[in-house]
């Protein structure tokens, strides 16, 4: 099977979102990211607040903390739901600063890739990369692009608006019938 794409920065990103974040695989590194960022912001509350109060010499009245308690809270929630956002982000930056800096030509832009039962052929402008399907450690999909693993950070991505149905359903079994092995 013959497939012709073309990978924009937007795939890029995508990619580096779903492997660091939506991922399956990360559900306990995006529990301590947000837990830490949580935690991070309730420290710096009461840590405020305690100088605030040793400043001006005031004793910790029951109202004072219960209503710290409510910040807390507060601010815990908002820093476990901010992270997320936080964290792409700063994928976002991190990847538009590297695809900048340096020759990166072969992360984006136009690829044909063959798929056949012993191997993946990807063909780009600047390289030519044949890698054996028993090298392949997963298969990942989100809604944008099939995500092909050969190694634990490096993956083939094919972008699912560029394919026809008929495509879609012939990479879908591909990757069926090399799970299968």
């Amino acid at each position: 099977m013959q497939l012709e794409t073309n990978v924009s920065e937007d795939d890029l990103h995508r990619f580096y979102a779903f492997h660091f974040w939506y991922s399956p695989d990360r559900k306990s590194f995006r529990l301590k990211r947000r837990l830490y960022l949580a935690g991070l912001m309730v420290f710096f509350l009461v840590l405020f607040l305690g100088a605030l109060l040793f400043i001006n010499e005031r004793p910790l009245t029951k109202e004072l903390r219960t209503n710290t308690v409510m910040m807390g809270a507060l601010l815990f929630g908002v820093g476990f739901f901010w992270a997320k956002n936080s964290f792409l982000r700063q994928i976002k930056r991190s990847l538009q600063k590297s695809l900048k800096e340096g020759k990166n030509e072969d992360l984006t832009g136009h690829r044909s890739m063959e798929f056949t039962n012993e191997l993946i052929l990807a063909r780009t402008p600047f390289s030519e990369t044949t890698v054996k399907v028993q090298v392949i450690e997963k298969f990942r999909e989100d809604s944008h692009a099939f995500y092909i693993y050969i190694s634990a950070i490096q993956a083939f991505i094919v972008p699912k608006h560029q394919l026809t149905a008929q495509e879609k359903l012939e990479l879908e079994q591909w990757m069926a019938g090399i799970k299968r092995r």
